[in-house]
């Protein structure tokens, strides 16, 4: 799924159409699978030439036994094209899947242009049959500790204490079994351990049981150097123009004028840019 670069005329077929004829069975053997398509491909574009990129993404889907989803699918039935360049449309962006799992996808579709990239977005949808498993929650992660000589000293207290070093002996005299339920108890009871020790390595010392890392505020991000009110202006006309591509039905004039705020658009951040770098290089020369 995405850009292949193929152009692909809709009457080249991405399978073989002829091999589930009955007078073929006796001649192909028992383990060869026909390729049961039932829908051809159509593209809006008729006068599309197959290129070399199409012929062997074409071998591909044969050879694999795969299906081109653009112009076959639900939501996509007439081939709308995926790319728009300032010298026309096509579809070059493909979603292929497996002819085994051709009925698990429910529709593709292509969305509308914007001034992000000169392809459109596509998605797919599956209808998928699955039971959910019930997985055992973990438990939360203790909140962060200051470390300091004062932390260090009551840590090492505690671990010598007569009571951890009885938990510790029972933990390593306790029978387990040596597989993955054994290995999963023995991880929470020493787990266990070292959670009651940081209960009462807080409570000692009055620590609070508050996280003490602080969300970091976001800083907000300063526009680039030489962008200014009048580059502003032409870029929310360039907005206006993708989103009237987007809307409409796109066509060579629209496209045109599209590439062409884009071009202006560039050339006069390029040049406010230069401009900046120039005022600030003149005093230091002098």
């Amino acid at each position: 799924m995405g850009d292949l670069n193929a152009h692909i005329n809709e009457n080249d077929l991405d399978f073989i159409s002829s091999d589930h004829v009955k007078s073929l069975q006796d001649i192909l053997p028992n383990s060869y699978l026909a390729d049961n398509v039932h829908y051809r491909r159509y593209c809006t574009k008729k006068n599309i030439k197959t290129d070399e990129y199409g012929k062997r993404v074409l071998e591909l889907c044969i050879s694999s036994r795969s299906r081109i989803l653009n112009g076959r699918t639900l939501g996509d039935t007439l081939g709308k094209p995926t790319s728009h360049q300032y010298n026309g449309s096509a579809v070059v962006d493909y979603c292929i899947v497996s002819n085994n799992m051709l009925k698990m996808y429910v529709f593709f579709t292509v969305k509308d242009f914007t001034v992000h990239s000169d392809h459109c977005p596509i998605n797919v949808c599956l209808s998928l049959n699955f039971s959910q498993v019930q997985q055992k929650v973990g438990r939360p992660i203790p909140k962060g500790l200051h470390w300091n000589n004062a932390v260090q000293k009551c840590y090492t207290e505690m671990m010598l204490s007569k009571e951890v070093e009885s938990n510790v002996q029972s933990f390593l005299g306790k029978d387990r079994v040596p597989q993955r339920n054994g290995v999963d108890e023995a991880t929470e009871d020493l787990t266990d351990i070292f959670h009651n020790i940081l209960d009462k390595l807080r409570s000692h010392l009055n620590l609070p049981k508050g996280n003490r890392f602080k969300s970091k505020k976001r800083k907000r991000k300063k526009s680039s150097l030489g962008f200014d009110s009048e580059c502003e202006s032409m870029y929310r006309n360039l907005i206006q123009s993708s989103r009237s591509l987007s809307k409409g039905s796109v066509n060579e004039e629209k496209l045109k004028n599209y590439y062409g705020l884009k071009k202006q658009f560039k050339k006069l951040v390029r040049k406010k840019h230069d401009s900046i770098k120039q005022r600030c290089l003149i005093p230091c020369w002098n």
